[in-house]
């Protein structure tokens, strides 16, 4: 049996798909729904009101060199983005359910390997994954195939059923999964260092209320070392708006080259993972390459690491808007852009020279995050409405 041509109008989809991604990525917005703030289930005529509103501000914009770029391509691919949002609407609907199932089989390929004991994946364990699962949005039947295959490509297997007493374990493993979410989102610990915890307690064989109170433990001394650093910034004397602002500290021996070229790799490396988060495809494949990346910029594995699962958090927080970027940069949202910037690049100067390496990573990649909100005055313009409307 021959196999079957490419179909040239599912190709000429996909084309169409990319360079709407492509396009999205330039203007910071997950959809086309987002961009053009509507609803998906906007009627036609609200949705070509958009589209011709956007279109006449772009030809207003050609010779604008900020928006130049976004105003010509709305205005060269006009009549796509019609047929995309007006005939096309649930094929794009449906890709963008795609990707965000993508994502969440991401973030649950995580939670299978810390659940894995040594390579054997038990019962209440697979019954934690899968509730995992149902909080990300994952059917039962995908979630089911994806532990397949996670324990087909690490060599690993189901252990034999047992007759227990599944109820007590289960309620216990439950008890695991919202403490890890509290923890990950008050930002005591990265997801890599739970998993850490996870792996090596099920290495040693320790119980789950051993290996629960050993990420306790680890929690409130990340929580204490953030009070002590908060107070001891809290104590400092506020800074001169007349006097230049404070170099970052920096060891006798550093080099400031070196300085330099970390800080840049840290903003790539946390602009890459922002793309792909608005384009969702922030996969197994691209975390890889970003290992590489990492690599080639003159990073260590485990800053590679840190700074990924950390833009990874902050573009979630992002997403759900509980990222103020006023208050990261710790000024008031009237400033004008010249202000912010140069509060986004003291508080960069800050982070990166603080004498915690990991607390500076994980402090820049926020500040970052929370610049790429700002920007530049269009960006800005788009937070400042979606936060004064509560979107």
């Amino acid at each position: 049996m021959t196999a079957q041509p490419p179909n040239p109008s599912s190709r000429k989809e996909d084309e169409a798909f990319r360079e709407i991604a492509s396009f999205l990525r330039l203007v910071g917005h997950s959809t086309l729904f987002d961009y053009y703030d509507l609803d998906k289930d906007a009627a036609p005529e609200e949705t070509r009101h958009s589209l011709d509103e956007r279109r006449r501000w772009a030809q207003s914009q050609q010779s604008n060199p900020k928006f130049q770029e976004e105003a010509r391509w709305l205005i060269r691919h006009h009549a796509l983005v019609s047929t995309v949002l007006l005939d096309r609407r649930e094929l794009y609907l449906k890709r963008i359910e795609q990707h965000r199932l993508q994502r969440s089989l991401d973030m649950l390929t995580l939670f299978v390997r810390g659940a894995l004991r040594g390579e054997t994946l038990t019962a209440e364990a697979e019954a934690v994954v899968l509730d995992q699962a149902k909080s990300l949005g994952v059917p039962q039947d995908i979630a089911q195939e994806h532990i397949s295959r996670a324990l087909r490509e690490r060599g690993g297997a189901r252990a034999p059923t047992q007759a227990a007493e599944p109820p007590r374990t289960h309620r216990a493993s439950q008890t695991m999964v919202t403490q890890l979410r509290e923890i990950v989102s008050r930002g005591d610990l990265s997801p890599i260092e739970l998993e850490r915890i996870l792996v090596e307690g099920r290495k040693r064989e320790m119980s789950e209320q051993a290996i629960l109170q050993a990420i306790d433990l680890a929690a409130q001394r990340s929580a204490r070392r953030r009070a002590v650093e908060k107070s001891a910034a809290a104590a400092a004397p506020a800074p001169d708006p007349e006097a230049a602002p404070p170099a970052a500290p920096t060891s006798p021996q550093a080099n400031p080259l070196d300085e330099q070229l970390r800080s840049d790799a840290i903003r790539e490396l946390v602009d890459t993972v922002r793309g792909a988060m608005l384009m969702g495809v922030l996969t197994m494949s691209t975390l890889s390459s970003l290992q590489r990346r990492g690599g080639q910029l003159g990073l260590d594995q485990r800053t590679v690491q840190l700074a990924v699962t950390e833009a990874k958090l902050a573009g979630e927080d992002m997403s759900a808007g509980k990222l103020d970027p006023y208050a990261v940069m710790q000024v008031a949202e009237t400033v004008d852009q010249d202000t912010l910037r140069q509060a986004y690049q003291d508080q960069r100067r800050w982070a990166l020279g603080l004498p915690n390496p990991t607390e500076g990573v994980r402090a820049c990649v926020r500040i970052d995050m929370a610049w790429s909100l700002v920007k530049d005055p269009r960006s800005r313009a788009r937070y400042d409405q979606r936060r004064k409307s509560g979107a």
